[in-house]
């Protein structure tokens, strides 16, 4: 396997841009890499387009350096932008990057130039490598750090080009830097990363108007963005927490994108010709996840085992999300680059579910707490429900609570939940590295330790022989399925309602990138 990749930004372009138009010729390296629609000058006579986006969480923060959740990401990704970045259909292209080669444990990036911050300072290779001291440093506890643990230094070479060392060789790094979003260092090198959230500049297609938080957050184009001005001039993201009214609001025309469509909706909105559904298998695993930073009964994994065989998941599958979702069998996504179909999930059998419980002490049965969001995935607080009938089935009770969002992310990341909580994960790299975000001891997410796992983990990640990095990764994966730190559930699909005076295509990363977009 050769340890050497490179990305040349003019004939991606080119490829892409032929590929969009089904013909003609590149007008070269300035020509946008992944075929948006922006570029588009109004004409004096048109009234500035206006698209409104129905989400149900806020953004945590303007700030892209610290917070790390999906929700954060998919909207703040048209404000700040990241060295590399996923095609709608899932191709890991340079963006922010010209190119990108590596060679033993050293990836060298080179910029593109020209490129401003909405502030009009120019990115430069000590911009980047600003941002990437600031993650990297552990007094700023930057969440995004853990996007790239392996890191160990960023050095510029020259105006445009820096070169990025890591512990092991890491043919993962230019998935891994996709989530991790570049900010105007002016902003936060002296009054840190917090700054940003009252000045937030990136390099993005839109630059922020106003932000009413837990109201609206108003997005204005950018008339310097690198690739041409976007043909939306304002996107409103607009929060309705209440999955109803955020429909109503699609039917009724006041918004034009609402997110996290339920299945019962959609022949509702399929029969109206104003609106329309987008859906595809997206990046997010669900699962139960298990405090196991304290002691109880969850320490054991003869219980752990328990809770994922007494559990159906096919069943929920099958009936509340009525088919909109992919069986999950060990923590990847089927679009990951490391999943393996041959690890099958755990089988629904109650019997040896109460036999485990029986051998573990706990033959009389036990209580947990579950904890659980309402409205923030796909039939969660549903789900929910019936996954605690299925766990009393089997003899294991449950104080089933609901939480706000926000409250329930910062017990969730700060490992003081208790017992049992539903949540979801974004894949956020379709990359190997994923299963050491998931798994390895030490990630924000990660409730548990295990010497084992890690080791298991670290050995595959290290590998550079494809072949044998895949056999070491599969391996990895049947020993966390084993370790049971979740039960296993499934990868959701993402239901969009879409008016039909917005062009947009769903894409498998959930992010709402908008200047992909356009309006009739």
């Amino acid at each position: 396997m050769s340890h050497r990749r490179l990305w040349t930004v003019a004939l991606l372009a080119a490829m892409l841009l032929l590929a969009a138009c089904g013909g003609g010729t590149s007008g070269g390296t300035d020509t946008p890499p992944a075929g948006g629609t922006g570029g588009s000058e109004p004409s004096g006579e048109e009234a500035p387009s206006q698209v409104v986006v129905g989400i149900d969480a806020d953004t945590r923060a303007l700030d892209p350096l610290t917070p790390l959740d999906a929700t954060t990401t998919r909207i703040l990704r048209n404000v700040y932008e990241s060295l590399f970045f996923r095609t709608t259909d899932g191709e890991l292209v340079p963006w922010l990057a010209e190119s990108g080669d590596f060679s033993g444990n050293q990836w060298t990036i080179r910029l593109r130039q020209g490129i401003t911050f909405h502030s009009g300072a120019e990115l430069t290779a000590e911009a980047v490598k600003a941002n990437l001291d600031y993650i990297l440093d552990p007094d700023n506890a930057a969440g995004t750090q853990t996007l790239i643990p392996d890191v160990t230094g960023v050095e510029v070479v020259d105006t445009y080009t820096l070169r990025i060392t890591t512990a092991e060789p890491n043919p993962d790094l230019a998935a891994q830097l996709t989530d991790v979003l570049i900010a105007d260092p002016s902003v936060f090198a002296e009054a840190g990363a917090e700054a940003l959230n009252e000045n937030p500049v990136g390099t993005g297609p839109y630059r922020v108007e106003r932000w009413q938080r837990d109201t609206e957050l108003v997005l204005a184009a950018y008339e310097g963005y690198w690739q041409g001005r976007p043909a939306i001039d304002r996107v409103i993201f607009r929060v309705i927490p209440d999955t109803q009214a955020r429909l109503a609001a699609l039917l009724n025309g006041e918004v034009d994108l609402v997110p996290g469509v339920p299945p019962e909706m959609i022949a509702q909105i399929e029969a109206d010709p104003a609106v329309r559904i987008e859906e595809v298998p997206g990046r997010q695993v669900i699962y139960v996840g298990m405090n196991l930073m304290r002691p109880g009964p969850l320490s054991d994994r003869r219980v752990r085992q328990a809770l994922n065989y007494a559990v159906d998941a096919d069943l929920i599958i099958d009936t509340i999300l009525e088919g909109h979702a992919t069986r999950n069998a060990a923590g990847l996504t089927a679009i990951n680059a490391a999943y393996d179909p041959a690890i099958e999930p755990y089988r629904h059998d109650p019997e040896r579910a109460r036999q485990l419980l029986a051998e573990a002490g706990y033959a009389g049965g036990l209580t947990l707490d579950f904890h659980t969001p309402q409205g923030r995935y796909l039939k969660d607080y549903e789900a929910a429900q019936e996954l605690a009938r299925q766990l009393e089935a089997v003899g294991i009770r449950t104080n089933l609570q609901t939480h706000e969002w926000g409250t329930f992310l910062e017990m969730a990341r700060s490992h003081t939940i208790t017992d049992l909580y539903l949540i979801g994960l974004s894949d956020r790299t379709f990359a190997a590295s994923q299963i050491d975000y998931l798994f390895h001891s030490g990630r924000t997410w990660v409730a548990f330790e295990d010497a084992e796992v890690d080791a298991a983990i670290e050995r595959a990640l290290a590998a550079t022989d494809a072949a044998e990095r895949s056999r070491l990764l599969s391996e990895a994966s049947r020993l966390v399925q084993d370790y049971a730190p979740w039960i296993f559930l499934w990868q959701q699909h993402d239901i969009y309602g879409v008016s039909e005076r917005l062009q947009w295509r769903a894409r498998p990363d959930q992010q709402l990138f908008m200047f992909e977009a356009s309006v009739r």
